[in-house]
C-alpha cells in the first residue's frame, strides 16, 4: 500500500480515517477542535481570519493552485487544481459526515464560512466562525437536509458562479464550480471524491444506514462510486470503490488511489477488505 491510512485528503489511498475524539466540551470552539483532531489538523482548530496566513476564499482557486504546484511537482494547473479540490472536498465532507453520524451536529461548512490555504502536507480548511447546529436546533430530517445542501451542495452548470448568498452555498459545491471556471475540467471525478468521503466515513463509523440515506437522496453522487460487500467472520464488510479517476496518478510519484478505478479489481478488493476489517476492529 503506497501510504499510511490517513484522512482522505491526506492519502494517495483516498480513504477517510476519521476518529472519534472524546472528552471535548460541546461548545462551538470545542467542536471545532474535536473536528480538527478527526482530520489530523487539516481543519484549523480555531476560527481564522480572511487574508491572514495565506487564507483565501473558496472561489480564489488560482492562488491556491499556484501555492500548491511545488508540492505536487507540476506546472500543469489542471492537474494541480484537481488535487487541491480533492483535498479540500475530502476534509470538508469527512468532517461533516463524521459529525452528522456520531454527534447529530454540523459545523457551518458553507462557502461564506470556509477559507483555504496551502499547508506542508496538503490543503488546510479554516472556518471564520465555529457555529454548530444540531438536534437542539432542528429535527433529524432537517439536519440531513442541511448536510446535503450546505456540506455537499448541488452541481452547477459549467462556468457558473453559485447564485444566492454565500452562506446558503456549500463550500464543496463552490470549490468544484471554481475548478471548472479556472481550468478545463469535468466535475464527475470531483463529486466522486465527495461520495467517496461519505461512504468511507460510514465504514469507519459503522453507519451504513446513514450512508444509504444520504446516497438515496443523491443518486448523482451514488453513481460515482460502487459499494462492494464481501463476507467476513463477524459480519459482511461494505466499502466504496471509485468509478471515476481523481487524476493523482498523473502527478509524481504517480501513485494510484487504493480505490482507483484503474487498478486491478481483485487487488482493489483485497486492499479495501483489509482496510475495512482494520477499521472495524479499531471502532
Amino acid at each position: 500500500m503506497a501510504v499510511a491510512l490517513r484522512v482522505l485528503a491526506r492519502t494517495a489511498g483516498g480513504w477517510s480515517n476519521a476518529r472519534s475524539v472524546l472528552g471535548v466540551p460541546n461548545s462551538s470552539d470545542g467542536e471545532l477542535a474535536r473536528a480538527s483532531a478527526l482530520v489530523y489538523g487539516r481543519l484549523a482548530p480555531r476560527p481564522v481570519r480572511p487574508g491572514g496566513a495565506g487564507w483565501a476564499a473558496v472561489d480564489d482557486l488560482e492562488s491556491l493552485v499556484r501555492a500548491a504546484a511545488p508540492r505536487f511537482g507540476s506546472a500543469d494547473p489542471g492537474l494541480v487544481a484537481a488535487q487541491v479540490a480533492r483535498e479540500a472536498i475530502s476534509v470538508l465532507v469527512t468532517v461533516g459526515m463524521e459529525m452528522l453520524i456520531t454527534r447529530r451536529r454540523l459545523l457551518d461548512l458553507s462557502a461564506a464560512n470556509v477559507l483555504l490555504r496551502e499547508g506542508p502536507e496538503g490543503v488546510v480548511v479554516g472556518l471564520r466562525d465555529a457555529v454548530v447546529v444540531g438536534l437542539d436546533d432542528m429535527d433529524e430530517a432537517k439536519l440531513f437536509d442541511r448536510f446535503d445542501r450546505l456540506v455537499v451542495g448541488e452541481p452547477l452548470p459549467l462556468g457558473a458562479t453559485p447564485a444566492g448568498p454565500a452562506d446558503q452555498v456549500a463550500a464543496v459545491a463552490a470549490v468544484i464550480a471554481a475548478v471548472r471556471r479556472t481550468v478545463r475540467s469535468g466535475s464527475r471525478h470531483l463529486w466522486g471524491t465527495a461520495a467517496l468521503a461519505v461512504a468511507s466515513t460510514a465504514v469507519v463509523t459503522g453507519a451504513d444506514h446513514d450512508r444509504d440515506r444520504i446516497l438515496r437522496s443523491r443518486p448523482d453522487l451514488a453513481r460515482t462510486i460502487e459499494l462492494v460487500t464481501v463476507p467476513d467472520d463477524d459480519a459482511p464488510l461494505t466499502f466504496p470503490l471509485r468509478r471515476t479517476c481523481c487524476l493523482l496518478y498523473k502527478l509524481p510519484p504517480h501513485d494510484q488511489c487504493g480505490t482507483c478505478s484503474l487498478r486491478d479489481r481483485a487487488y482493489c478488493l483485497t486492499l479495501m477488505t483489509t482496510w475495512s476489517r482494520t477499521e472495524r476492529l479499531r471502532a
